[in-house]
């Protein structure tokens, strides 16, 4: 079953994959795999890291390289479609949620977690 998220994630795919198609801007071009990692980024909430990222991508596209995740991490990060995380755990994490937000990092277990907040955040606060 989708979840809003899910959809949520596909139609941001297809919105982009349209306007690039119609714009015929080659900044960045639409393709099966970029959209497949696109997705499981969009629809993921536990910041994952690339490896984790292949996996799940592997499910989609079984014969998918690990190089081609990480080289359309890097393509979509450039054009602003993705985010990167970096944690207490040295590992590199991925975020597809672009939305106004801040990160509490456990030093613990070196769990991400997403807080919203509905008033401004404090400049302070923003480069914890």
């Amino acid at each position: 079953m989708l979840t809003k998220l899910k959809l949520s994630a596909i139609l941001i795919t297809v919105i982009i994959t349209i306007y690039f198609k119609q714009t015929g801007d080659d900044v960045m071009r639409s393709s099966k795999q970029r959209d497949a990692v696109l997705n499981v980024l969009q629809s993921s909430c536990d910041h994952p890291t690339a490896d984790v990222i292949y996996e799940r991508v592997k499910e989609i596209i079984p014969n998918i390289s690990l190089g081609t995740v990480y080289r359309n991490l890097g393509q979509l990060k450039d054009e602003g479609f993705i985010t990167v995380v970096e944690s207490s755990d040295t590992k590199v994490h991925y975020e597809g949620n672009l939305s106004d937000h801040i990160h509490f990092l456990c030093k613990n277990c070196h769990n991400i977690t997403d807080i919203f907040c509905e008033t401004k955040i404090p400049s302070a606060l923003e480069n914890m």
